[in-house]
């Protein structure tokens, strides 16, 4: 492992493109944004607004989430809360990134940027949600499209193997 010294440290660290790493994580949050919302639309017919909701619970805490067999419906002050909370997360992210990628050049830092880019949503979905928040629907089944897994509806695998389809009463039972 290198030992950097404190010049050295500082030299990398003004190499860092920090306007470009807060970019970079802004833009991401809100195309990741959008795409989960519209997935969650389009592939279950469930509300879009259930992924603001569940980020914003972060925060507000489990009474910002819809009833079980409740659709989430739009509340200004509930997608403020998680839009701040997921913009703040992309651009911490962003920035940590461009100091990961400020040695690389512009093929390497972009396939970096998609590595980490799924590891984070991996870890935080999968394991920081469901154990920081034990009311969590990731908590046994990961993210909101992994709900619907093994149901009739929309499933990117065979349901034959499947023992039983994920439900909210599974999850919450």
């Amino acid at each position: 492992m290198a030992v950097f010294t404190s010049e050295a440290r500082h030299k990398l660290l003004r190499r860092v493109d920090w306007k470009a790493g807060a970019l970079a994580g802004l833009i991401a949050g809100v195309v990741f944004m959008m795409l989960e919302m519209a997935m969650v639309w389009l592939f279950q017919g469930e509300s879009p607004w259930a992924p603001p909701r569940m980020i914003a619970a972060m925060v507000l805490g489990q009474g910002v989430l819809p009833q079980p067999g409740t659709p989430a419906t739009f509340n200004l002050a509930i997608l403020m809360a998680a839009t701040v909370i997921h913009l703040v997360l992309a651009v911490v992210y962003g920035l940590i990134g461009a100091v990961l990628a400020s040695r690389l050049g512009l093929a390497e830092a972009t396939g970096l940027g998609s590595a980490c880019g799924l590891a984070i949503y991996l870890i935080n979905f999968y394991s920081i949600a469901a154990i920081t928040f034990p009311w969590s629907p990731w908590r046994v089944a990961g993210s909101v499209r992994s709900r619907t897994l093994c149901s009739e509806r929309w499933s990117p695998l065979p349901t034959s193997g499947c023992a039983e389809p994920i439900t909210e009463a599974y999850l919450c039972g």
